[in-house]
């Protein structure tokens, strides 16, 4: 059969000349009436016979890559990151919300969880332990004041094998994770015991922490030196000027003669600065203009009201958050 060619000009209105001849022209859609986005056609989506359906959300991947479900090939939308030096995203992610969960609780005796991450960074050494001397603490019965989550106390029991090692801090919680890095810290010592000498696990399994308030506290047992490092500051703040007084009377009774105190105060700045963090609970504290025992005088106050002599002043430590380089005296009882 042949099929004789209508010229255009007699071709009727409403007729389709691109349709098949097999059958009518199929209306189009305006999508903007529809209510469709995208374009309509047999890539993304159109089905045969002139239905159309919108196309399928493109998921997108890190770092400006994306795949179209309904594409054939990988695309790049922006240019490969470059290597500046700066944080990863993921790691400014953990960054975020580290702070974010130390804010949402107010302290008001310093007990600040994350406290070693933020001074120190990820570095798992304390330069306060490693400026210590031997005769200071190897051997010794010691109290570590204001332990925290125990990484001081456990890293000095181990390095200098003490005989015995008390940590104690007023916040239950803090006390709580100092007791589960002391389980973690025997576990890892038990399962390397084929590989290291006994006397790396022993020293701990004289380690103990305490939820006490240094005016609570009473000793069974005698001690021979007393770690309180950057913990002064919230005792004032707490106790005021005789409360600091009356720990460091305290300290004095504990000792024996020859028995060591090792002190890091913290300045008197960093007292302004407590009451301008927002994750501090200031209206616990004891108002500045109330204090008139400064941390310049507390050397003063040992030597020539208490029994004590300054040994060592020590102020270079080295790594850190500079923000914390604070001098250490070490005194020995008389």
């Amino acid at each position: 059969m042949c099929v004789r060619s209508v010229p255009r000009a007699s071709i009727p209105s409403g007729f389709d000349s691109s349709a098949s001849m097999k059958g009518p022209s199929i209306p189009s859609v305006d999508v903007r009436k529809e209510g469709i986005s995208g374009e309509t056609s047999l890539s993304n989506g159109s089905l045969d016979g002139g239905s159309s359906f919108p196309p399928p959300p493109e998921k997108k991947l890190p770092g400006g890559c994306g795949f179209s479900p309904g594409a054939r090939s990988w695309r790049m939308d922006a240019r490969p990151r470059m290597d500046t030096g700066a944080p990863s995203p993921a790691k400014v992610a953990v960054e975020k919300e580290g702070k974010r969960k130390r804010g949402s609780k107010k302290v008001s005796a310093g007990n600040y969880g994350g406290y070693y991450g933020f001074r120190f960074g990820e570095s798992e050494d304390d330069p306060r332990v490693d400026a210590l001397q031997e005769e200071w603490v190897r051997g010794k019965r010691v109290l570590d004041v204001g332990c925290n989550e125990g990484r001081v106390t456990l890293r000095v029991a181990k390095k200098f094998q003490t005989k015995f090692i008390l940590g104690i801090d007023v916040d239950g919680k803090l006390v709580q994770k100092a007791r589960k890095n002391l389980w973690e810290a025997r576990k890892s010592c038990k399962k390397a015991r084929l590989e290291t000498d006994d006397a790396d696990v022993k020293p701990l399994e004289e380690v103990s922490f305490s939820s006490q308030d240094i005016d609570e506290l009473e000793l069974s047992e005698g001690i021979d030196t007393i770690l309180c490092l950057s913990v002064i500051k919230w005792i004032q703040l707490k106790k005021g000027d005789e409360g600091v007084k009356r720990t460091f009377r305290k300290f004095e009774r504990w000792l024996p003669a020859g028995g060591w105190l090792v002190l890091e105060p913290q300045p008197w700045l960093s007292y302004r600065q407590a009451f301008r963090k927002g994750q501090v609970d200031s209206s616990q504290l004891v108002p500045l203009d109330q204090l008139r025992f400064r941390p310049k005088d507390f050397v003063a106050y040992l030597t020539q009201d208490l029994a004590f002599r300054l040994v060592r002043e020590i102020r270079d430590q080295g790594q850190g958050n500079k923000s914390f380089v604070r001098p250490i005296y070490v005194f020995q009882k008389q």
